[in-house]
């Protein structure tokens, strides 16, 4: 019996380590759980309406931060073993864009320092908001890497390539290199540059931006 409000899920189950290399999608483990997906608080608060001074705007982001956070802490509490959602399932169980839920995830670890292990943080997936990010973020405010290696449960190894990675691209940026031309220099994808770029200028905005190429 499940309770009014809540979903029965179907999801990845975290076996506590990285899949081998080519595993298929259709090859990772499941795993069953029961996800509170609109709780008694939803409903009061919905009922309550946008409180006064705040931006109905801010007051539904706020909303869905919530819902994120509980989804996802839900999934891994599961007694049957840990569910971990994707950021395309919790796009679809909101019903809100990718972008909003990334925003949503990414708002939550810059105001708490709580990293919200989704599937594609877990699993070292390249497309997470909080894979790179996260570490990138960590080190930006003066954690050191041995640290943020023990905090987000990657090898040394890996946090040092990602940090090494993020001061290169720095000092390409100063020294006016687009992205396409610092991208061939690194031999990193213009996607996961454009991912540093956005956290060199928010610790670095003297930094401005590189002009980019048509």
């Amino acid at each position: 019996r499940v309770a009014p409000g809540h979903l029965v899920w179907r999801g990845t189950l975290d076996e506590g380590r990285k899949p081998r290399t080519g595993r298929r999608a259709e090859e990772e483990p499941t795993i069953t759980a029961v996800l509170p997906l609109i709780t008694a608080e939803d409903l009061a608060e919905r009922a309550q309406g946008c409180p006064k001074g705040m931006h109905a705007r801010q007051w539904a982001h706020e909303r869905d931060i919530r819902r994120v956070v509980r989804l996802v802490k839900a999934g891994l509490d599961n007694p049957g073993g840990r569910l971990l959602l994707s950021l395309s399932e919790l796009s679809m169980l909101l019903n809100r864009s990718m972008p909003t839920v990334r925003s949503c995830i990414l708002d939550h670890f810059e105001r708490t320092g709580e990293i919200l292990l989704i599937k594609g943080y877990v699993l070292d997936q390249g497309g997470s908001p909080t894979h790179k990010g996260v570490i990138l973020r960590l080190y930006e405010k003066g954690v050191s890497p041995p640290d943020i290696a023990r905090m987000t449960s990657h090898s040394l190894k890996a946090v040092d390539r990602y940090i090494a990675d993020y001061e290169r691209m720095k000092v390409l940026l100063r020294k006016g290199l687009t992205i396409p031309e610092i991208s061939h220099a690194l031999g990193r994808g213009v996607r996961t540059l454009l991912q540093y770029q956005e956290i060199v200028l928010q610790f670095h905005p003297d930094l401005g931006l590189a002009p980019q190429e048509d």
